[in-house]
């Protein structure tokens, strides 16, 4: 997120957007061992129910940005990569068990991100 340039360097964006795949890579690999070992119990919990939202929106993104997909559908998905990239550090966050004001802030969040799914659907059909 941090490494655009102007001209941007395709060398330097293909090393992104592979370091982007296999970070979802290794992500998918928790989400689906996590799942396994706690079976319905790993949506009890506010952190795995955000972790399954940031695996599932990075996945959709890998998939609409796939040359195969772009074909029959163009759709730009630039800005939504950038925001699931954001939740996605935010997942550092919750080893920070001391600040309690900072994980106040991000319940609240997790809270409200179905809510958010209505008016970004609102806002993609604008």
């Amino acid at each position: 997120m941090a490494l655009k340039s102007f001209p941007p360097d395709p060398e330097l964006e293909k090393i992104l957007d592979n370091l982007n795949l296999v970070f979802a890579i290794i992500f998918n690999m928790e989400y689906v061992i996590k799942q396994i070992a706690l079976g319905l119990e790993y949506f009890s919990d506010s952190w795995n129910v955000f972790d399954f939202i940031v695996v599932f929106g990075t996945d959709i993104g890998i998939i609409l940005t796939m040359d195969i997909f772009s074909k029959y559908v163009t759709i730009d998905v630039g800005s939504a990569t950038s925001v699931i990239r954001t939740f996605r550090m935010m997942r550092v966050i919750r080893l920070v068990k001391k600040a309690r004001t900072l994980k106040l802030l991000i319940d609240t969040l997790i809270f409200i991100l179905p809510s958010l799914s209505n008016i970004a659907l609102l806002v993609v059909l604008g």
